[in-house]
C-alpha cells in the first residue's frame, strides 16, 4: 500500500523553473517565487534562475515578490510533469530611489531625502541672526543686501521673491523698516518643520513672483506639552503649548517683548535714536488631528513696533533728517488638509493680515529743531508724514490624485484680495489719500510624470485674472530631471513668470501690465558622505547654469553658481553678470 502511494505522489509531481529578468532583460538575484497560499517556492540564484518542486495540483497561481518592483502573478494549471515559466518584472518608481524633480530649487522637509536648512540650521548659521532668510541668502542664487530686507535672488529686486506659510502668500514677512536699515523676518524658525525655496524655475502651484519662492511648512503637533521662559537685557518672553491627552490636538501662546535701549548703551550706533526700537509681540496656535491623515491648524501673530532715529541731512551741511515710525501687524492662517479616498487628497489655506505704518520725517537743525522751509523746494518735502494701511485676504486649494506609482497630478485655484490706502501729509497741511484695490484670481495643475526610475519630468500651467489690470497672463512650467551614477542627477527647467506692478508705482496714470520673466535653468548635483572626526556628513555639491530674461522690465540676468554645501558651513563661488537692457521700448 506505502509503495502504491509513492508511485502516485511522484507522478503528480510539477516541476517548476525558469528565470527572471528585470524589463530591460537584465538577470535578478534573490527574487522570491512562490505559489500563492502554499509553502512551495524558490529564490532565484545569481544567474537568475530558480527551480522548485510541488504536490499541488489544479489551477494555481504563481506570484513574486521583490522589494523595488511591481508584483507579479501568473496562473498556471498544475497536473504533473514540467513547466518553464520565464518572469519578467518591471521596476517600481519609489520615493526612496526615484529622482527628484528640483531644478533650481533647495528643499527641507521631513518627506524628503535630503535636508537642506532645518531650524536648528537656521539659527546655527553665524550671518543668519536666527533669521530664516538670513540663512536662506547663504544659498548659492542669493546675493547680499544689507541695506534692505528681503530676498534678492539672481540679480532681481526683493519684491521679485514671495514666501509662502503652508501654501498661502504671506504680505509684510518682514518687520518695518527704517531708510538704510535691513530689517529681519517676524517668524521664529521652529515654527516650520519644512522648507522649500527655489531660486528660480519653481511650481505652478505659486505664483506672483519673477525670481523665486520661499515655501515653508508649519509644524504639525508637538512631541510635548512644553512651557518656556527667557530673559535678557534685550528681551522677555514666555509661552507654552500644551498636547492633549489622546496626542489629537494641541495649543499653545507665546508673547516676547523686547527693548534695545540697554544694548546702544553699551554699543554706540552709527545712527541717533531718540526712539529705542521697541517691540510686543505674540502669537497663539491650534491644530487638531482631524483624521488618521487630516489635520486642521490656525496660527495667529500680532506685533506692534516703534523706533525714532537721526541721521545726517545727504543734501546739506550741519543739518539732519529725522525719521520716525510706529507699525502695527496682524496675521492669522487657516489650514486644512486630509485625505478623500486612498487616491485624492486637498489642502486647504485661508489667510488674512493687516498691516499698519504711521511714518514722520522731519529736516532739523543741530539742535534738533524741526526746520521748515518753503524754498528751495527740496528742502520743504523734507517735511511729511505718511500713514499706510493695508488689508490681505488669500483663500486656496489644492486636490491631488495619485494616478500610478510616484505620478501625481495636482490642480486648484486661489484669490488675492488686497486693500491697501496710502495717506500723505505734505509740509504745509495738504493731504493726499490714495486707496489701490485688487482682486487677482488664479488658476493652476500641475503633474509629476516617472517614465523611468531615473527620468522624471514635472509639467505645470498657471494662470491669472487680474481685475487692477483688466488682463489675463498664461504661464507654462517645465521641469525635467534624469539620476545618474554615484548619487547625482543632472536637470532642466524652464518657465514663465508673472507678476503685478509694484505698489510703489499704483495707482499709475498710464495703463500698466503684468511684469514678465522667462527662466532658463540646467543643473548638475551631487551628494557624496564622509566620516569627518567620527561624524558622518553629507555633503552636496552644485553648479548650475540660469538665464533670465525680462519683458516690461528693465533688467536681464545671467550667469553660472558653483557651490559645496556642507552642513553648519556653506562654502560658494559665483559669477554673475548683470546687463541693463531696454525692452519691449521701456
Amino acid at each position: 500500500m506505502y509503495l502504491v502511494v509513492l508511485s502516485s505522489d511522484l507522478k503528480a509531481q510539477t516541476y517548476i523553473s525558469g528565470k527572471v529578468a528585470d524589463s530591460k532583460n537584465k538577470i535578478l538575484p534573490g527574487i522570491s517565487i512562490t505559489l500563492k497560499n502554499t509553502y512551495d517556492g524558490a529564490t532565484s540564484d545569481s544567474s537568475g534562475h530558480y527551480s522548485f518542486t510541488t504536490l499541488e495540483t489544479g489551477t494555481k497561481v504563481l506570484e513574486v515578490s521583490a522589494t523595488g518592483y511591481k508584483p507579479f502573478e501568473q496562473s498556471l494549471n498544475l497536473k504533473g510533469g514540467q513547466v518553464t515559466v520565464n518572469i519578467s518584472i518591471k521596476e517600481l518608481i519609489t520615493e526612496l530611489n526615484a529622482v527628484v524633480i528640483t531644478a533650481g530649487s533647495f528643499e527641507a522637509s521631513d518627506q524628503k531625502k535630503s535636508t537642506m536648512l532645518n531650524p536648528i540650521d537656521v539659527v546655527t548659521t553665524a550671518s543668519a541672526n536666527g533669521d530664516i532668510t538670513g540663512a536662506i541668502k547663504t544659498l548659492p542664487g542669493t546675493q547680499q543686501v544689507g541695506e534692505s530686507e528681503g530676498l534678492f535672488v539672481r540679480g532681481g529686486s526683493a519684491a521679485e521673491s514671495k514666501i509662502f506659510i503652508d501654501g498661502t502668500l504671506i504680505n509684510n514677512f518682514f518687520y518695518s523698516s527704517t531708510p538704510g536699515i535691513a530689517s529681519r523676518g517676524r517668524f521664529n524658525p521652529f515654527l516650520f518643520k519644512g522648507t522649500v525655496f527655489t531660486s528660480g524655475g519653481y511650481s505652478a502651484l505659486y505664483g506672483q513672483a519673477l525670481s523665486s519662492a520661499l515655501i515653508l511648512e508649519s509644524i504639525d503637533l508637538p512631541d510635548r506639552s512644553s512651557a518656556n521662559f527667557g530673559a535678557s537685557f534685550l528681551f522677555g518672553s514666555a509661552g507654552f503649548q500644551s498636547l492633549a491627552k489622546n496626542k489629537r490636538s494641541s495649543f499653545g501662546i507665546n508673547y516676547n517683548y523686547t527693548n534695545l535701549g540697554i544694548a546702544f548703551k553699551l554699543i554706540k550706533q552709527v545712527q541717533e535714536y531718540f526712539t529705542i526700537p521697541e517691540y510686543h509681540e505674540g502669537d497663539a496656535n491650534f491644530r487638531i488631528k482631524t483624521s488618521k491623515s487630516g489635520m486642521l491648524k490656525y496660527f495667529g501673530y500680532f506685533n506692534t513696533g516703534k523706533v525714532g532715529l537721526r541721521n545726517a541731512d545727504i543734501d546739506s551741511i550741519g543739518m539732519k533728517s529725522a525719521y520716525s515710525l510706529t507699525n502695527v501687524n496682524f496675521y492669522h492662517n487657516l489650514s486644512w488638509k486630509d485625505r478623500i479616498s486612498r487616491a485624492w487628497k486637498f489642502n486647504a489655506g485661508l489667510s488674512f493680515s493687516t498691516n499698519k505704518d504711521d511714518i514722520a520725517s522731519e529736516f532739523q537743525n543741530a539742535e534738533n529743531i524741526k526746520q521748515s522751509f518753503s524754498q528751495p523746494t527740496y528742502y520743504a518735502f523734507k517735511n511729511f508724514a505718511l500713514t499706510s494701511k493695508g488689508k490681505y485676504i488669500n483663500s486656496r486649494i489644492v486636490f491631488e490624485n495619485r494616478l500610478f506609482g510616484l505620478n501625481t497630478l495636482r490642480f486648484g485655484g486661489e484669490l488675492f484680495h488686497s486693500n491697501e490706502t496710502s495717506l500723505y501729509t505734505l509740509y504745509n497741511g495738504n493731504r493726499f489719500k490714495e486707496t489701490v484695490k485688487e482682486n487677482l484670481l488664479t488658476a493652476f495643475a500641475e503633474t509629476d510624470v516617472y517614465i523611468t526610475q531615473k527620468l522624471g519630468i514635472k509639467a505645470g500651467l498657471r494662470t491669472e485674472h487680474s481685475e487692477l489690470l483688466s488682463k489675463w497672463n498664461l504661464a507654462p512650467r517645465f521641469s525635467l530631471a534624469y539620476k545618474l551614477a554615484n548619487n547625482s542627477q543632472a536637470s532642466l527647467a524652464y518657465g514663465i513668470f508673472y507678476q503685478n506692478p509694484e505698489r510703489k508705482y499704483l495707482p499709475a496714470s498710464s495703463n500698466l501690465i503684468f511684469s514678465k520673466a522667462t527662466h532658463y535653468i540646467a543643473q548638475y548635483q551631487k551628494v557624496d558622505k564622509f566620516l569627518i572626526g567620527g561624524i558622518l556628513c553629507w555633503f552636496l555639491s552644485i553648479a548650475a547654469f540660469f538665464y533670465k530674461s525680462y519683458n516690461s522690465y528693465l533688467l536681464v540676468a545671467a550667469g553660472a553658481t558653483v557651490a559645496w554645501i556642507i552642513p553648519g558651513f556653506i562654502l560658494r563661488a559665483r559669477f554673475i553678470k548683470n546687463r541693463i537692457k531696454n525692452s519691449d521700448g521701456v
